[in-house]
């Protein structure tokens, strides 16, 4: 299946930004999710080990969201 790798996915945090899981949905791109979670493609795809800027609907993502979303929220 194109988008798939043994690649590990990245464990450490970066900076100002809280792990998180987000689950594809149907019409969802890595360039909308990419400014959703105000990160870049190629952060995602790190994130995930993916080779290609292919996802697919249900497939489970790792994202970082910055901190200060989670701080607007409590």
């Amino acid at each position: 299946m194109a988008g798939k790798s043994s690649a590990k996915v990245i464990a450490a945090t970066p900076a100002n930004k809280v792990k998180s899981s987000y689950v594809v949905a149907k019409g969802d791109r890595l360039a909308t999710l990419a400014t959703l979670f105000k990160c870049s493609v190629e952060d995602i795809m790190k994130w995930n080990g993916l080779t290609e800027p292919e996802v697919f609907v249900n497939q489970e993502l790792i994202v970082y969201l910055p901190s200060e979303v989670l701080n607007k929220r409590a």
